[in-house]
């Protein structure tokens, strides 16, 4: 039965603008992506944890810039995101910095991952602006 029951309100004034969420696999987190960078709250507590910022990010100004989206992996405990600079970063949720770049061959715009994490998704646009869609075995 749908309620509709309003549970919590996530806080998220600031400097990051979010305007896509997503769940973590256990249903614990919830991340929000947007311009300047990525939120991460415990949803259960309703409080903010982690914030990835441009700001404290600088050599990921670029990345942080707009975020279009952000996918959990199944641990729980990174964070894949794509952005402005049309790489797909991964960050480490608990304290939040960057642990690997995935480069595709075209500049990714949006991704995706399957429900087991073990397949990675980018929807993007090659250099003759054609849209293209590239996939990634990650374990």
């Amino acid at each position: 039965l749908i309620t509709g029951k309003e549970l919590i309100v996530l806080d998220n004034h600031g400097a990051i603008a979010v305007r896509k969420l997503s769940f973590s696999q256990d249903g614990k987190l919830v991340a929000g992506s947007g311009d300047d960078g990525i939120k991460i709250w415990n949803f259960e507590a309703g409080e903010q944890i982690q914030r990835v910022d441009k700001f404290k990010n600088v050599q990921f100004h670029e990345h942080l810039d707009h975020i279009g989206n952000v996918i959990f992996n199944f641990d729980n405990q990174t964070l894949f995101s794509s952005g402005s600079d049309g790489l797909i970063q991964i960050w480490d949720i608990g304290n939040g910095k960057n642990v690997g770049t995935i480069k595709g061959e075209n500049y990714i715009i949006d991704i995706a991952m399957s429900n087991d994490s073990q397949i990675l998704v980018g929807f993007g646009r090659n250099a003759q602006n054609q849209q293209t869609i590239e996939v990634w075995k990650l374990y």
